[in-house]
């Protein structure tokens, strides 16, 4: 795994996880912190061998080739940390021409604690790459810089070679003098000159004090001072040699050549290779975060080490409400809901569910993806005999009963490659069936929602269409948008573009569906995707309705399937706590689309899956023993807010409906499912918000706080509570029913002028204050 820190657009570190199976050669082209994380290793730095075991440190100084070798017996693995020569230099100005000693050897108690504390904050800014909070690009900063500091205050020794007990002043004071004006293109004379010396006596003093030959140290470090500009600029050879003093190119590439043995060229093309193979190298433990995260709180946290505080890096936030204005209505969208078929409705568990989801509100649309898993027998029966009046549909009573008693919407998904004669037969013949039933009103209830259509079977569209829209002019048509994830890209917009005027308005409304999850699938480090992935069905949902206007398309839209990112496993999708990240979306999507859609059990939704040839993506409302999952609950609390919404931001949203207010705030964190098992991690992530709202209403209120979190509303870790129980009886699943709920806390309170509270969040948990004034 690889990843790069970035400040004003420049990459201020590189960190690089690598497993060492042999031999494994590395130039320190930039000062390089090594901790190994598993196995043990041996460092062979300039003819000195070095052995380390897991959660040693290693610094590999500028310009360092260094040899590092795994034990035979064990699988080693190492992070690099690489930091940046200009950003080191902005911050210590002497750095060219000092090292850094570690590990130090016979180190005393006081040299230990440096090397814990560096240690840690190294593991801190390991564990901070993995998460995506606001306020990760400042600790980057501060990690880097206090990293830094570490390295000055403790382990800072002089690169040049001046005895440690030398009492030469001069001696150093002349190095100092070259170290600031090298780059004029000093000489030898010149030097003596500034210090009243012979050139003799001042060649014979330096050589004497420092073991090295004063040109050839003032040659050195014009050669190491312009390895900065040749790896991090554009400049050319030339210029680059000018800025470090030599007055001319041709003198820079012999001394180039001299210490490197190489051309300042290839050196330069050499790194930017290294860069590219670095990638590759890297690339087979990149889809492996668990594995990374825990061992590095295992480092964090070693037995008799305590962290202080600070170091955790506490999350705390205040939001302050003073003013509040009327900025749009709170809108109700449709809620689809999602079954494999029509008829699954005469089953008392799916009614039961339903009727769950119609007392809360959050029902308008049911969806079925056929009528029925095979054709009624009373249907061929009804075919067979000749008789008109044989109910031959009545599987389908109980449902559209249901429908009609509830004023539920029907929208079918007819799968497109299902086309031919006897379907569109059967279709007019249930059709028909309805009305005579139910009478005809009961088709300006019903939609088609056609999907698997492409520019190649349109015209096979357009036929079903007109047949169907001739005989049945009631029932809306739609077509589900064939844009696969991810979908940015031109070619996807040439084809949607060719595909909306290819249908030429024959529909009455369009859906499309979108999963952050294609990350997953692809090649790339997963972190790279999972910004992009959080804010997908967002973009997404903007790039469709930008393509309608380019066509003049104004219709209502439909999210009929979606997800947020979520695990690969159903044990990472279960710990992956998601009430945040769901609700949020609901509430952009409700600005966004006419509605969108849900499965309403686990069962429905993977049976499904098992018949169909393509899956069907989505999030379900009902586990089993229809316990609620936490998109119900999101459902729940985004359509609970009602009224005007009168402030908002990126965290939370608070309406008024007359004296009533309602304030949701949310502690929204996107990172990586896989490491939501480490418990550490998630907890580094629970924030802790002050609120105050000031001049906004006045007297005495009821308040009712519902919280939403891992304890309460996750069914998986109520589920956990049980894992190690082979068999849960009814009692117990009655148990979790009851248990599985957002927490509900009720007390009055007196507001004079401001209400002021604090509370914790958990990772992606949600809490709904709701302020109902009390007559007196």
């Amino acid at each position: 795994m690889k990843g790069a820190c970035w400040m004003n657009n420049q990459n201020f570190c590189t960190i690089n996880y690598q497993k060492i199976s042999k031999n494994y050669r590395i130039f320190s082209e930039q000062l390089t912190l090594l901790l190994v994380l598993e196995g043990t290793i041996t460092i062979e730095d300039e003819g000195e061998l070095s052995h380390l075991t897991k959660g040693q440190l290693y610094c590999l100084n500028l310009n360092h080739l260094v040899i590092i070798q795994a034990d035979s017996l064990s699988n080693s693995s190492v992070v690099f940390l690489q930091i940046n020569p200009m950003f080191f230099n902005a911050q210590l100005p002497d750095f060219l021409t000092v090292k850094f000693i570690i590990p130090i050897t016979d180190a005393n108690y006081d040299q230990q604690q440096a090397i814990t504390k560096l240690t840690n904050l190294f593991v801190d800014l390991l564990i901070n790459e993995f998460s995506f909070q606001e306020t990760r690009a400042i600790k980057q900063l501060i990690l880097l810089e206090s990293i830094i500091l570490a390295l000055t205050e403790h382990f800072k020794i002089e690169s040049h070679f001046i005895s440690l007990h030398s009492d030469n002043f001069q001696t150093k004071e002349i190095i100092q003098f070259i170290n600031q004006h090298y780059q004029k293109g000093l000489t030898v004379k010149q030097i003596a000159e500034e210090f009243f010396l012979s050139e003799a006596t001042l060649s014979k003093t330096f050589k004497k004090e420092t073991g090295s030959y004063l040109s050839k140290y003032l040659k050195k470090l014009q050669i190491t001072r312009s390895i900065n500009e040749l790896l991090y600029s554009d400049l050319t050879i030339e210029q680059i040699a000018l800025n470090v003093g030599f007055n001319s190119a041709k003198i820079y590439r012999e001394q180039f050549k001299l210490l490197f043995h190489m051309s300042p060229t290839e050196y330069r093309e050499q790194h930017i290779h290294k860069k590219k193979t670095d990638n590759v190298i890297t690339k087979s433990i990149n889809n492996k975060p668990k594995e990374l995260i825990s061992v590095l709180y295992q480092l964090a946290h070693k037995e008799n080490q305590v962290r202080q505080p600070e170091e955790l890096h506490q999350l705390t936030k205040h939001l302050n409400i003073s003013t509040i204005k009327p900025i749009r209505s709170k809108k109700t969208n449709e809620i689809i809901v999602h079954l494999e078929y029509l008829s699954d409705l005469n089953k008392a568990h799916i009614q039961a569910e339903l009727l769950e989801l119609l007392d809360q509100q959050t029902l308008t649309t049911i969806s079925c993806f056929d009528f029925f898993p095979e054709l009624p027998i009373s249907y061929r029966l009804a075919k067979n005999a000749h008789l008109n009046s044989f109910p031959a549909f009545e599987e389908l009573d109980t449902a559209l009963s249901f429908l009609t008693k509830h004023q539920i919407k029907l929208m079918v998904q007819f799968n497109l490659s299902n086309f031919n004669e006897q379907t569109l037969m059967l279709y007019s013949e249930i059709f028909n069936y309805i009305i005579n039933r139910w009478g005809k009103t009961f088709l300006t209830h019903i939609s088609i929602n056609v999907q698997s259509v492409t520019l190649a079977n349109i015209e096979t569209y357009q036929q079903f269409y007109q047949q169907i829209r001739y005989a049945f002019p009631d029932i809306r048509f739609g077509v589900k948008l064939p844009i696969s994830d991810p979908y940015d890209n031109e070619l996807a917009k040439i084809n949607i573009n060719n595909f909306l005027k290819q249908l030429a308005g024959n529909f009455q409304f369009l859906s499309y569906s979108a999963d952050s999850n294609y990350i997953f699938k692809q090649s790339t480090d997963i972190r790279d995707g999972i910004v992009e992935a959080h804010h997908y069905l967002t973009n997404k949902t903007n790039w469709v309705k930008y393509r309608l206007s380019e066509n003049d398309i104004s219709c209502p839209l439909y999210l009929t399937e979606w997800n947020t990112l979520t695990g690969t496993t159903i044990n990472y999708n279960g710990m992956f706590f998601r009430g945040a990240l769901i609700t949020k979306q609901l509430l952009v999507l409700e600005k966004l689309v006419e509605g969108y859609g849900f499965w309403l059990n686990l069962e429905s939704h993977e049976h499904h899956n098992l018949q169909a040839s393509i899956n069907s993506i989505g999030l379900d409302l009902f586990h089993y023993h229809q316990n609620k999952r936490p998109a119900f609950f999101s459902l729940q609390l985004s359509n609970r807010l009602n009224g005007v919404v009168v402030k908002e931001d990126d965290f939370y949203i608070m309406t008024k409906k007359g004296q009533q207010f309602q304030v949701m705030i949310w502690n929204e964190n996107y990172f990586d499912p896989h490491l939501s098992t480490e418990l550490s991690f998630i907890n580094s992530h629970i924030l802790t918000l002050s609120l105050a709202i000031q001049d906004i209403f006045k007297g005495k209120y009821q308040v009712k706080q519902i919280d939403f979190n891992r304890e309460s509303g996750a069914l998986f870790y109520s589920y956990m509570d049980f894992k190690k129980t082979a068999h849960l009886d009814k009692e117990t699943i009655d148990y979790i029913y009851a248990k599985n709920r957002p927490n509900l806390k009720v007390f009055d309170i007196e507001i004079d002028k401001s209400f002021n509270y604090s509370f914790s969040l958990d990772s992606n948990a949600v809490i709904l204050l709701e302020f109902t004034p009390i007559a007196t």
